[in-house]
């Protein structure tokens, strides 16, 4: 069957009056048949949002937010002290860390061979992980151009 908005709409409203209540996305789904690919045809992004907005409604909004990139990170120089060097992605998900690397990418736009750096820019000057920074192979034109000292011998570290 080919839907129209208005369609939709009156698909919604008589659900909500049969079930009592606002129907969830999924309850929508399944009672109407509906295939979400319409609802964002004829919605756009966010399209069960907008059809319980359209109406009258108030969408359920999750606030999930993502790992801080400073959690993500710590993890990371978690997983450089265990190997004693940076290991390879695989690592990580074998070691059970989250999010995945591959959602890193996607939500802090920060690929794998990027996490060095970014430890760098964040802990360098931490004394905690001065033993992580020191095992990061890195060139002083890099150390420049993210405004770093260059790393010194550490006491009791060789």
């Amino acid at each position: 069957m080919k839907y129209t908005k208005e369609d939709i709409i009156q698909e919604y409203k008589n659900l909500k009056a049969h079930l009592g209540h606002s129907p969830s996305n999924k309850e929508f789904l399944a009672e109407t048949g509906i295939d979400q690919r319409i609802l964002g045809k004829l919605f756009g992004g966010s399209p069960y949002s907008k059809l319980v907005m359209e109406c009258g409604d108030t969408p359920n909004v999750f606030n999930k937010q993502g790992t801080q990139i400073e959690h993500i990170l710590t993890q990371w120089g978690t997983l450089v002290r265990k190997f004693g060097k940076i290991p390879p992605s695989v690592e990580w998900e074998h070691n059970n860390y989250k999010p995945t690397v591959d959602a890193i990418r996607k939500t802090h736009k920060l690929r794998w061979n990027e996490f060095s750096i970014k430890f760098l820019e964040y802990f360098s000057n931490n004394p905690e992980w001065l033993d992580v920074v020191h095992m990061i192979p890195i060139e002083k034109a890099t150390l420049r151009a993210i405004q770093i000292a260059p790393i010194t011998k550490i006491e009791g570290v060789e």
